[in-house]
């Protein structure tokens, strides 16, 4: 499952592999008057992440970390390893700081909109070749940074000279309308273990569908790796290829308890370890990753209610099934 996962480091490799970013590709910046910028130097300072585990950490070019100072008084960024792709927590409601994210490759970026009457922001991610195929994420931006950017781009000012340009989206008031990429052709999505993952942000509830989910562990040495393996309570290690389902249990519970469902074998009760050691390093885990056919999405364990592995529906008498499940992603 891993590899299958990695497979898309392929398509996003233009942007992940240098500690800064080569030359930009095109971006139109529409300002808060509606005035079309277009912009060749451009970097991102909030609302984007590095996706690490992609790059395979056996490629001995891979460059160690930089930092990268702004302008101004921002304090510096460091680069980590892997392609940069937008961060946004798709919901107009939120309980819980730590929650769902969507992570959208810039590459399969075409456009970001703000509505700040609306406080929200809508992005239009690409699938196919085919714009009426794109899909559709929108988010709330009432809340403090989430669903926002800040991108630094240098402006030929003439006889004056080049100036260091910041814009910001999601804000209260003022800010940019929205953002213009040119996105690539990318390639067909191809899907792999289908999993439906059951969240809940308190009365919140959400489905999803995603492929090959995969725990995801942030290393000692800064990387993000994936693994199969699952810690729990007190040495257990699971393999999550050979789990059938996992369901909360005790939910009020300060520990995260989960029912664990093997494909062979009884279930039980077990106590998950969001720390240990995997890769021989000391390792915390970040949550679980699966891919969606314009990305990525991970999710905090704190925030899962159930996984059925190997399904595309959540099954008849789960405790969260409601009559009609909304699919959340193409």
């Amino acid at each position: 499952m891993r590899s299958a996962l990695l497979a898309l480091v392929l398509v996003h490799l233009a942007v992940a592999r240098d500690d800064t970013p080569p030359a930009s590709p095109p971006l139109t910046v529409i300002d808060v008057t509606g005035k079309e910028l277009k912009l060749k130097g451009w970097t991102f300072f909030e609302g984007t992440r590095r996706l690490g585990w992609l790059v395979d950490p056996n490629d001995k070019d891979t460059p160690p970390p930089k930092s990268v100072k702004p302008k101004g008084k921002r304090p510096p960024r460091v680069l980590s390893f892997g392609p940069e792709a937008l961060v946004i927590r798709d919901a107009n409601k939120f309980n819980f700081a730590e929650g769902v994210l969507a992570f959208v490759p810039l590459d399969r970026l075409r456009s970001i909109d703000y509505d700040s009457e609306k406080r929200s922001v809508t992005v239009k991610a690409v699938v196919s070749g085919k714009a009426e195929d794109d899909v559709e994420l929108t988010g709330s931006t009432l809340y403090k940074m989430l669903n926002k950017v800040t991108l630094e781009a240098d402006v030929d000012k003439g006889a004056l000279g080049v100036a260091a340009v910041t814009y910001q989206g999601g804000l209260n008031r003022g800010g940019i309308r929205g953002l213009r990429f040119s996105p690539e052709s990318v390639q067909p999505f191809k899907p792999g273990r289908a999993s439906v993952i059951e969240t809940a942000d308190k009365d919140l509830k959400r489905t999803y569908q995603v492929s090959d989910l995969m725990p995801l562990y942030r290393l000692a040495d800064g990387r993000e790796v994936l693994s199969s393996t699952l810690l729990f309570k007190k040495t257990l290690r699971l393999d999550v290829s050979k789990l059938a389902s996992l369901t909360q249990s005790g939910e009020d519970s300060e520990e995260t308890v989960w029912t664990v469902t093997p494909k062979d074998g009884e279930a039980g009760t077990l106590t998950l370890l969001t720390s240990g050691t995997i890769e021989e390093q000391n390792a915390v885990l970040v949550g679980l990753v699966g891919r969606v056919p314009w990305g990525y999405r991970l999710f905090p364990v704190r925030r899962i209610k159930s996984i059925m592995f190997d399904a595309t529906e959540v099954p008849k008498g789960t405790p969260l099934r409601q009559p009609t499940p909304v699919p959340d992603d193409k």
